[in-house]
């Protein structure tokens, strides 16, 4: 009789009293981050929140889950490029040995916030946390939609931008563009919602999709529409057939009543991007293995301005081509873990992986960073994506949370 080898004991056994409890709290804390970025003036409290809610207990959850090599593995090409990234630093000319350590940290947070991300549970924690994230964007863009065009009179057609966070139209539609993806990942899953919780989000949608387009942003507007069209068909069930049939009936009829709304889109022409990546590439081709270092500052005379607008550029240029291929790797490995797979939870967050990655090349500055918007759109699905595999490939990897 062959010999059945034991679980191992991390896995089938219940987690102490203070892990429990926190993990139980973790979605509240990953909220809470990403509400303040949506409705705060500033960064300071999300990055307040994050300090004292994830990165302290984080920091003691690696530290005493040390010998738990399957979250470490899963991790090691993060680890990899956020450490090549801040090592860049020691290179960069003419800064101060206290803001050279800044890069460091913010590596050390991105890794915290991706290791806590592993504990959470996919079906109730996980699917909870889209559902309320989704409701706070919902009230944010109602918000933003009344001050732009009732307090302000905005005429429609015209940019709608916000204040605090998200005073640029381009990071307004970029989160909200984000979260209608999101949305639709909670209508497919309609035969897990009530009636209730379907109408509800029915109507975020239009919400949240309506406040995307007002910014007449073409890049999250594009990102949008692929995300949408690829959850759909994935999962052609028939909340993704209506959604489908939606989004054609309503392209249709903007375009044949409303010609003009057509033009909004494409009155900016290329918004300088051909020429700005051009100084892009020129300020690379002089650091192009290295690069010149996380801490220094790109030019574009073009412009006047010291971002790529680009996200794998602006990579490139910190930390050259070792970089960008370490970034590359992250981005792909995430990618084709389990590609075979018929998980609509690991399907779909590849999906808004793919969301950030499309809206990244046309704008953004840094891929590392504190608490911010490439927090959400970057690494936040990427963690996801890593917690849906580990969960599908180790046996009995379910703690008891």
């Amino acid at each position: 009789m062959a010999k059945v080898l034991p679980t191992p004991p991390e896995y089938n056994s219940p987690l102490p009293s203070f892990d429990r409890h926190y993990l139980n709290l973790l979605p509240i804390f990953v909220l809470l981050i990403f509400t303040f970025h949506l409705f705060a003036g500033s960064k300071n409290p999300q990055q307040t929140i994050f300090y004292l809610t994830i990165l302290a207990p984080g920091l003691y959850l690696l530290i005493k889950n040390f010998s738990d090599k399957d979250k470490l593995k899963i991790l090691l090409p993060c680890a990899l490029f956020l450490s090549y990234s801040a090592i860049t630093t020691l290179w960069t000319e003419g800064k101060a040995i206290e803001t050279i350590v800044q890069p460091f940290k913010n590596s050390v947070y991105i890794f915290i916030f991706l290791y806590c991300l592993l504990y959470l549970d996919i079906d109730k924690q996980v699917t909870n946390l889209i559902k309320f994230l989704v409701l706070v964007a919902a009230i944010s863009a109602l918000v933003t939609c009344y001050n732009a065009f009732l307090v302000q009179g905005i005429e429609f057609g015209k940019r709608m931008g916000g204040s605090g966070n998200l005073a640029h139209p381009l990071r307004v539609g970029t989160l909200y563009g984000f979260f209608t993806v999101c949305n639709c990942y909670l209508l497919i899953r309609a035969k897990h919602n009530s009636l209730a919780e379907n109408l509800l989000f029915s109507a975020t949608f239009l919400i949240l999709l309506f406040s995307m387009a007002a910014t007449i942003s073409r890049t999250p507007f594009a990102a949008t529409a692929i995300c949408l069209f690829l959850l759909c068909v994935f999962n052609f069930n028939k909340p993704a057939k209506f959604i489908l049939l939606f989004g054609i009936t309503l392209i249709a009829t903007v375009l044949l009543l409303l010609p003009d709304a057509l033009s909004s889109y494409t009155a900016r022409g290329m918004s300088y991007r051909p020429l700005i990546w051009k100084d892009a590439v020129n300020s690379i081709m002089q650091a192009p293995i290295l690069g010149h270092g996380i801490l220094s500052e790109i030019n574009i005379p073009s412009i006047q301005s010291d971002s790529a607008h680009n996200r794998f550029l602006s990579t490139f240029y910190y930390s050259g081509v070792v970089g960008l291929i370490l970034l590359l790797v992250v981005i792909a490995d995430t990618f084709i873990k389990n590609i075979k797979s018929q998980s609509f939870e690991l399907f779909s967050f590849k999906v808004l992986l793919l969301f950030g990655c499309l809206c990244s090349l046309t704008e953004g500055k840094y891929v590392i960073s504190r608490p911010d918007m490439v927090w959400l759109i970057i690494w936040l699905p990427l963690g996801l994506t890593l917690n849906a595999y580990l969960k599908s490939s180790v046996p009995n990897n379910t703690k008891n949370i």
